[in-house]
């Protein structure tokens, strides 16, 4: 299962009242474009499978969308449908690479695209340790506003939830292979069920 966080309104940190989330807008067990995957709408804190699977994907930040609690429970929903053994790949921002570089706030950054434009305004909470950001995107005239928000958890915090949600191993990698470090931007994770 992948979220898109496109599709996932969340509230800023501390916002415990927080909407409903809608992952994917294909309908329960249809198939799309022949690849043989089935792709199920649901929530990542419960999951709508049982497995057990030999993998779990979460790539490209799409870990991270909610709060402490409930992103603990995404990691013990993915390793309760994993098989003893399986494996969970995480792939998000290095938290500690993102601070090292990150323009004091407001930072904002933009994409032209024809007429088309989209302005991300970032902010980094340090108590919270969440990407604030607030999204303008104007397409065909339209203008379309968003707020995402995403934690991201220290190398150190990320070990203890995936220990305490029941992997008995965790590695980290920067993208490339190597270890982890301030100047390597994109972060790897292999839990081992």
């Amino acid at each position: 299962m992948r979220a898109r966080p496109d599709q996932q309104p969340v509230g800023r940190a501390g916002n415990r009242g927080g909407r409903g989330r809608r992952l994917g807008a294909v309908p329960p067990g249809r198939r799309r474009g022949g690849t043989g995957v089935d792709y199920r709408p649901g929530d990542l804190r419960n999951l709508p499978v049982d497995g057990p699977f030999d993998a779990a994907l979460s790539w490209f930040t799409s870990f991270g969308y909610f709060d402490d609690d409930g992103n603990r429970r995404v990691l013990a929903e993915y390793r309760r449908v994993l098989r003893p053994g399986g494996r969970l790949l995480i792939e998000t921002h290095n938290r500690d690479q993102f601070v090292r570089r990150f323009t004091p706030a407001p930072f904002s950054h933009t994409v032209q695209v024809g007429d088309d434009v989209m302005i991300d305004t970032t902010e980094f909470d340090c108590v919270a340790g969440r990407i604030e950001t607030d999204r303008v995107v104007v397409r065909d005239g339209h203008v379309q506003r968003s707020h995402h928000s995403v934690r991201l958890p220290a190398i150190t915090e990320l070990r203890e939830w995936l220990l305490g949600a029941g992997f008995s191993e965790v590695e980290f990698r920067a993208r490339d292979g190597e270890q982890p470090s301030i100047d390597r931007p994109r972060l790897v994770v292999l839990a081992t069920a």
